[in-house]
């Protein structure tokens, strides 16, 4: 078995520098650009099939390179087991490991039917590829999805380049304390600064309110929105810094740590 393994990184880690030569980077130049910096000698090992690569460095390396999972892995021999397999059993094999994968939309986007994603999220797949049993009616649903937030929000607490995940098929729980209330993503019968869809608190009224950064708090009565889905997942970074760059570039979504600063100095 280790020897698989090694012959495997070994050509993972050839893959890897034959794409990056190809794109005329060194191996420094490849170390210094990965989120967690990392030196040359540790791109060296990879490349050397001496280091086996986690998830997330490989996920990188790939966006980095501007290639594919399926390129570093094109040339990995498949094994075989004694017995052959049906098609069948191999279709739920490979969904018994697929992880799950949530579209990513820009919140001025989310909610609209012509919307095209800007990216996907994935996460760990359950034992049946999917959160809900393949006998639950919600099981051929898309009841997952992501959306890069666009303004500061106070209520709920978040900033530009956060990247939320909501889930359309759980029950939000309403309650007067903040702390405990449930985060909602909602659609609004009228836009409200310029958005149709903002992340909210609901209160044990049905009343959803949010608070942008440097606005009054708006309550939004029960007849007024619809639930897209209930916030499961918030990341403070929305992946990598070059992502974040990506979103700065190409749609104008900045996080200004200045106005962070500045809200924090206000509490004390």
């Amino acid at each position: 078995m280790a020897g698989d393994v090694k012959s495997i990184n070994n050509i993972i880690g050839r893959n890897i520098a034959d794409v990056r030569k190809s794109r005329n980077l060194s191996q420094l130049t490849l170390a210094k650009s990965l989120a967690r910096k990392k030196t040359q000698a540790w791109v060296s090992e990879v490349e050397s099939g001496n280091k086996n690569l986690s998830a997330s460095d490989l996920f990188e390396i790939v966006t980095i390179l501007n290639t594919s999972i399926s390129e570093i892995y094109g040339s990995v021999p498949a094994r075989h087991g004694s017995s052959p397999k049906s098609l069948s059993s191999i279709l739920k094999d490979l969904e018994a490991h697929l992880p799950h994968e949530a579209p990513i939309y820009l919140q001025r986007d989310i909610g609209r039917s012509d919307a095209t994603a800007v990216d996907f999220i994935y996460g760990s797949p359950s034992s049946t590829g999917s959160i809900f049993d393949h006998s639950h009616p919600l099981a051929p649903a898309e009841v997952l999805g992501a959306m890069v937030v666009e303004r500061y929000y106070t209520a709920p607490h978040m900033e530009p380049t956060d990247l939320v995940t909501f889930n359309g098929a759980i029950a939000p729980r309403p309650h007067s304390d903040e702390r405990i209330a449930d985060r909602i993503l909602v659609k609004l019968a009228k836009p409200y600064e310029g958005l149709d869809v903002h992340p909210c608190l609901i209160r044990s009224s049905g009343d959803a309110e949010t608070t942008l950064t440097g606005h009054d708090t708006v309550v939004f009565r029960s007849n007024e929105f619809e639930i897209i889905g209930v916030l499961t997942l918030r990341r403070t970074l929305y992946l990598p810094s070059t992502r974040r760059a990506w979103l700065q570039r190409n749609f104008g979504i900045v996080k200004d740590e200045r106005v962070i600063d500045q809200r924090a100095e206000d509490k004390y």
